[in-house]
């Protein structure tokens, strides 16, 4: 190219007007600006997800932590309304009684493994000379566990509960209660379990 053609091509320069966009600097600047706010959305959306992650967990542990083991079922109260028998015994039962299919009153757990027979009405309180005894005969004995017979009575339709034990398992007892009604005896002995509904009267 000649010393001409140069002074002719910057005098056309000169002469174009600049369309091929913004100066440099300003690309650069937008492109730094538009880089700065692509980091600051990302940075947001990860502290939003940390965020939403301490959530969850926080809501997780809450509910570990609010969440108790769960207690054993309550037992479903027994009716009285048929549950004393006048009658013979199971055959199981009749060991000491003479002659041994005679009547004899007496409840029948809900298993019918095991029977309380009963000598008089039972009475609560208690009165007197008389006791509430209540000889425990089972069908099934020894086994796992406490051999003696732990009685937990409920009275039925309340909140009231006593406890009574009879040393050595299922034998003779005097099982005395606060209250009269209708209550709900839950057995327990050498791995055993039964329920058994008792009036008081």
């Amino acid at each position: 190219m000649t010393a001409l053609d140069e002074e002719r091509l910057s005098e056309l320069r000169q002469l174009v007007p600049p369309v091929l966009g913004p100066p440099l600097n300003d690309v650069y600047g937008r492109a730094a600006r538009l880089r700065r706010t692509r980091n600051a959305y990302r940075a947001a959306g990860a502290i939003g997800a940390v965020a939403a992650a301490a959530l969850v967990f926080t809501v997780g542990v809450g509910n570990v932590r609010g969440h108790s083991p769960a207690a054993p079922a309550a037992q479903p109260e027994l009716a009285c309304d048929t549950a004393v028998e006048t009658s013979p015994l199971p055959v199981w039962a009749r060991g000491g009684f003479t002659p041994p299919d005679q009547s004899i009153a007496h409840v029948t757990g809900s298993k019918g493994d095991i029977v309380g027979v009963l000598f008089g009405g039972l009475h609560a309180p208690a009165g007197g000379d008389q006791a509430n005894k209540i000889l425990w005969v089972a069908s099934v004995a020894g086994g796992a566990g406490d051999p003696d017979l732990k009685i937990h009575a409920t009275l039925n339709g309340s909140d009231l509960g006593v406890d009574r034990v009879v040393t050595g398992g299922p034998g003779p007892s005097t099982i005395d209660v606060p209250q009269a009604g209708c209550w709900t005896f839950n057995l327990s002995w050498s791995g055993h379990q039964e329920q058994v509904a008792v009036p008081f009267s």
